[in-house]
């Protein structure tokens, strides 16, 4: 009976260790308006902002985009919950070039010198997408 038991456990053990990693996120690669990803790397957390470590965010990947005289950084954050996710944005102190959103267990930002651009407002809504589909 006991060594059944072991038995179980090994094996229970062994399938977690043997899970799939969830793979980086893909950002969206090029875009109508001429914008496209030139840098894409995961971000190490310890250059996310402070109250983001604080709430325990697990991963963030940034990306930068170009195009037609546009660029910006996006950083996507991923967090251990929705409501933290949640949270982070209700926290998050926009500055000038600066925005900022949350989608289910995701927190993230956007920066560049032109954010009243048409061009943003077609990042934004493709990021959401990307975020939405990648998060399942």
């Amino acid at each position: 009976m006991q060594k059944t038991f072991y038995m179980l456990i090994m094996v229970l053990l062994l399938t977690l260790s043997c899970a799939k990693e969830k793979p980086p996120f893909k950002f969206p690669r090029n875009l109508a308006q001429g914008l496209s990803v030139y840098e894409e790397t995961a971000m190490p957390m310890s250059a996310a902002p402070e109250f983001l470590r604080a709430l325990s965010f697990k991963n963030a990947w940034r990306a930068n985009y170009r195009g037609a005289g546009h660029t910006f950084t996006a950083t996507v954050y991923e967090a251990p919950a929705e409501a933290v996710a949640f949270e982070a944005a209700q926290k998050w102190s926009s500055a000038a070039g600066q925005m900022a959103f949350h989608k289910d267990s995701y927190f993230v930002t956007v920066e560049g010198p032109n954010l009243e651009d048409a061009s943003l407002g077609m990042l934004l809504k493709e990021l959401e997408s990307a975020v939405a589909a990648w998060g399942k």
